[in-house]
């Protein structure tokens, strides 16, 4: 049976300006204190239907959090759980010390090879309704490991002068 955890800061207010199109950042952070299993999924961030995000940063070390085969992980929102990292690449976050990051600039789909830029088709992305920014467990660890953290940021433009959450 799955579970959804919610990140630490999850319900603090998005960083918002009283007038649009400045670039923000939301950090977010997640204490593993639970093995994690297949299914589960961590709500990182609201995403409010008024942004448009830019680039996406996360840190997990993956050994960490499994101590016997990979961890395999996903990184979308809630209508896709792939739609910033599919599974082709997921669990290559963090294998080699090396922060995922998702970017706009040239795609890295080596682990560890430098930038660790691993996706870059699906950022800028722009939402014009509520959602959230999803960690989901594709396949679950054969010996999960409690208390490491996962940790990263957004950052995104706000449209309109509709204020965030």
């Amino acid at each position: 049976m799955s579970t959804v955890y919610y990140a630490g800061d999850y319900t603090n207010p998005m960083p918002d300006l009283s007038n649009a199109g400045g670039l923000l950042v939301r950090p977010f952070w997640f204490q593993v204190a639970t093995a994690l299993a297949a299914n589960d999924t961590v709500k990182l961030c609201r995403i409010p239907g008024s942004m448009g995000i830019q680039l996406i940063d996360i840190d997990v070390e993956v050994p960490a959090l499994d101590t016997g085969s990979l961890i395999v992980l996903e990184l979308g929102d809630n209508e896709s759980a792939t739609r910033f990292l599919t599974t082709t690449l997921a669990g290559s976050i963090g294998q080699t010390g090396v922060p995922g990051r998702i970017a706009r600039g040239p795609a890295n789909t080596t682990p560890g090879a430098g930038t660790g830029n691993l996706v870059f088709a699906s950022v800028p992305r722009t939402y014009t309704a509520d959602d959230d920014l999803v960690l989901t467990v594709q396949t679950g660890p054969s010996t999960g490991a409690t208390g490491e953290v996962i940790f990263g940021w957004i950052s995104y433009i706000q449209f309109g002068v509709t204020p965030l959450f």
